[in-house]
């Protein structure tokens, strides 16, 4: 499962597992960060993807801060 999440006007596609590099990031070393503007969420094989807000609305990224 993959998701593109947009956080201060730069989009990211995170995968779980995967290492980001975001920039300007606020936060301590093993803090978790939440991205709530989730714009797309979809399948490996994309037989499920969610691009409509209503749907999206509820979903969010967690992240761990390395």
């Amino acid at each position: 499962m993959y998701a593109v999440v947009s956080d201060r006007s730069r989009q990211y596609i995170m995968r779980e597992g995967g290492i980001y590099k975001i920039d300007r990031l606020n936060a301590e070393v093993g803090a978790e960060v939440t991205f709530n503007d989730v714009l797309l969420l979809s399948s490996e094989d994309e037989s499920n993807t969610k691009i409509d807000a209503a749907d999206l609305k509820n979903n969010h990224v967690i992240v761990e801060v390395l």
